[in-house]
């Protein structure tokens, strides 16, 4: 629960419970010792990376939609750090985006 914490703050305990609940497939009628054989079993490293970057990609989100100008710039400069790989992974994750804006807007 801590580490889940720690990777969204946001997240209150029954978000977390209901996720820690649905990962180990622990329903409101499972007995507790058999509740907490299953949270013990499970593997939580992939799920606590992914939570995280989730948390930070809304955060990242909510700063560009309110600061853009400076957002982009930021993100520009952070570009300019970035290793050729790094650099072409980015210009292809920007280019689906792009590619699926331009899908969804057709839709309107």
């Amino acid at each position: 629960m801590a580490l889940l914490a720690k990777a969204d703050p946001r997240a209150t305990f029954d978000d977390r419970s209901r996720l820690l609940n649905s990962l180990a497939d622990i329903e409101p009628t499972t007995p507790y010792p058999v509740a907490a054989e299953k949270l013990e079993k499970l593997e939580l490293t992939d799920t606590i990376l992914k939570v995280k970057a989730d948390y930070h990609m809304r955060c990242l989100t909510e700063l560009t939609r309110d600061y853009q100008e400076s957002s982009l710039d930021k993100i520009l400069r952070l570009a300019d750090d970035l290793s050729d790989d790094d650099l072409q992974s980015l210009i292809g994750v920007l280019q689906k985006c792009h590619s699926l804006t331009k899908r969804v807007s057709h839709l309107h």
